[in-house]
C-alpha cells in the first residue's frame, strides 16, 4: 500500500506539471498578441522625451520562463486541541504550481521595462496555515486554489552612471544583456517584490531552487511590505560598486495583513527599507556581510490594545483610521569555498504590533551549508542542510495564549516554545532545463505550541528554466 500511494502521488505530480505547461503556452500566446504591445507602446511614448539612443549592438529584448511544481505532505499526528488557524492533524498532501514569464524590453540606453505575467494555483498545507516557518516557499495564502493569471512585476529600471569604467552584465531573468558602469545609481519604479532586492543571500533566497522553508528563504522576522503573493508597489534606489551595494526603498503595504489589495493612503501608509552589503575576504575566501533595516506604518493593531473572546481574530478589533509603527532588522553573513558554502541570518522585530506582510515570527536565527555537486561530478546539483529557531515577542505570546490568532497561526491556546526547523534537500539537474528536488523538513513546536509537538514534511519539487 505505501508503494501504491507513492506511485499515485508521483503520477498526480507529473500530470499537474504537464497541465501547467500546456496552460502556460496558451496564456503566453495571448499576452504576446494583445497586452504586451499596447503596454510597451505607452511606456515608450513616456520615456522617449528623456531617453538616449539605444546602442544597436545591444539586445533589445529578453525572454525567460520558469515553471515550478511543489508537492508536500505530512502524516497524521495527535493533538489535544486545535484552533481556526491550526495545521490539519490528519494526513495531508497538497500541490502548488507557479509559471512565470520574464519579459524585458530596452527603451533607451540605461533604461528598460520588465513585465512578469504569472500563473499560480494550488494550495499549501492546511491552506497555508498552522506553521509560522511555513515549509513551502511557493505557497500563497489565497482564497482559492484555482489557477489564476496576474502580473507579479511590472517596472521601469534606469541606470545613472557614476563611473566611466563599464562591465558586461549578461542576459538573465529580468536582465537585458548590456554594458553598465561598474559604479552606478539604479532607480527601479513599479510593482516588484522586496525580496528581489533586500536581504538577498545567494544560497538561501529562492524557494523555487533552494531551501523551501519561509524562515530560511529570508530572515523570519523580516515583515517586508507585500500583498498575499509577496509583491508591492514602490521605488528602489540602488547604489552599486564592485565591493558594496546600498539600497533604499519606499513601498506601499497591503490594506489588511497579508491581504490582496494595497493601502494607497500614502499620507499614512508606507514602508521604508534600507540594505547594505559589503564584500570582503575571510580566511582568504570571498564572503559577504549584510544588514537590512525596515520600518512599516500600517493599519496593524497593537497586541496589548486587544480585548478578545475565544476563539477570536485580531482583525475584529481593527480601526481603519488608526496606524501603528513597526520596525526590525536582519543581519547575515555568507561565505563560499570551492566545494561548499555556509550562511547565517539573525532577524528581529519589535513584536508589539501584529505581523503584516510575511509571517508571524518576531525573532529568528538560522544557519546552513550548501555542498556543490561538482564534488561528486554532478554539475549544477546541490545538497543543502539548514536549521532555524523562531520566536515570538512577549506581547504576541499573550495574545495567542488568550485565544487570538493572526493570518497564519492560532491554536486557540498556547503552551509557548520556540518553533524549531531543520531542512535538508537534494537538487539535481536532470536535463538541460529541468531540476528535480527531494526535500524533507522536521518542524518542532508547531506554531510555537509545545502541546502540538512536531511533524515531518516531505516534498518533491520540479523546476524548469527556459
Amino acid at each position: 500500500m505505501p508503494l501504491l500511494t507513492a506511485f499515485r502521488r508521483i503520477s498526480y505530480f507529473l500530470q499537474t506539471l504537464q497541465g501547467s505547461l500546456n496552460c502556460s503556452e496558451l496564456i503566453l500566446k495571448k499576452i504576446m498578441r494583445r497586452a504586451l504591445p499596447i503596454m510597451l507602446a505607452g511606456i515608450s511614448d513616456v520615456c522617449v522625451t528623456f531617453a538616449q539612443p539605444v546602442d544597436n549592438q545591444e539586445a533589445h529584448w529578453t525572454f525567460h520562463f520558469m515553471n515550478t511544481v511543489v508537492q508536500q505532505g505530512h502524516n497524521a499526528f495527535e493533538v489535544p486541541y486545535s484552533g481556526i488557524k491550526s495545521l490539519n492533524n490528519d494526513s495531508e498532501s497538497q500541490i502548488t504550481v507557479r509559471n512565470t514569464w520574464f519579459i524585458g524590453k530596452r527603451l533607451a540606453k540605461y533604461t528598460s521595462f520588465y513585465l512578469n505575467p504569472e500563473l499560480a494555483g494550488g494550495s499549501g498545507l492546511s491552506g497555508v496555515a498552522g506553521i509560522a516557518g511555513f515549509p513551502n516557499g511557493e505557497a500563497f495564502r489565497v482564497g482559492s486554489g484555482q489557477p489564476k493569471v496576474y502580473f507579479a512585476r511590472a517596472y521601469i529600471r534606469h541606470h545613472i552612471p557614476v563611473s566611466t569604467e563599464t562591465e558586461l552584465v549578461k542576459n538573465g531573468v529580468n536582465q537585458l544583456e548590456e554594458e553598465l558602469p561598474i559604479k552606478r545609481l539604479t532607480i527601479t519604479a513599479g510593482k516588484f517584490s522586496l525580496l528581489d532586492y533586500f536581504d538577498g543571500s545567494q544560497f538561501a533566497n529562492d524557494g523555487r531552487t533552494q531551501f523551501m522553508n519561509w524562515a530560511l528563504m529570508t530572515g523570519g522576522a523580516y515583515d517586508f511590505s507585500s500583498d498575499t503573493r509577496g509583491n508591492t508597489w514602490g521605488i528602489v534606489l540602488h547604489h552599486v560598486t564592485p565591493l558594496r551595494d546600498i539600497k533604499l526603498a519606499t513601498t506601499v503595504p497591503s490594506y489588511a495583513p497579508n491581504g490582496p489589495t494595497f493601502d494607497f493612503n500614502l499620507s499614512k501608509a508606507r514602508s521604508l527599507d534600507f540594505d547594505i552589503r559589503q564584500k570582503f575576504n575571510l580566511f582568504g575566501k570571498p564572503a559577504t556581510v549584510g544588514f537590512t533595516a525596515y520600518m512599516n506604518n500600517t493599519r496593524g493593531v497593537r497586541f496589548d490594545d486587544q480585548v478578545y473572546t475565544q476563539p477570536d481574530s485580531v482583525a475584529k478589533n481593527r480601526d481603519k483610521n488608526q496606524y501603528h509603527l513597526k520596525y526590525g532588522f536582519i543581519f547575515n553573513v555568507e561565505q563560499q569555498y570551492k566545494n561548499w558554502a555556509w550562511f547565517t541570518t539573525n532577524s528581529w522585530a519589535d513584536g508589539k504590533t501584529e505581523n503584516y506582510g510575511f509571517t508571524q515570527i518576531d525573532h529568528s536565527v538560522s544557519a546552513g551549508v550548501v555542498v556543490f555537486g561538482h564534488t561528486w561530478r554532478q554539475y549544477e546539483s546541490f545538497v543543502g542542510l539548514a536549521g532555524a529557531i523562531n520566536g515570538l515577542s512577549f506581547e504576541q505570546r499573550n495574545f495567542l495564549a488568550r485565544g487570538g490568532n493572526g493570518f497564519i497561526i492560532g491554536d486557540g491556546k498556547l503552551s509557548y516554545g520556540s518553533e524549531q526547523i531543520i531542512e535538508i534537500y537534494y537538487s539535481a539537474r536532470i536535463s538541460r532545463n529541468m531540476f528535480l528536488t527531494l526535500d524533507y523538513q522536521y518542524i518542532s513546536n508547531i506554531a510555537f505550541n509545545r502541546d502540538r509537538g512536531g511533524i515531518g514534511v516531505w516534498g518533491i519539487r520540479s523546476h524548469i528554466e527556459l
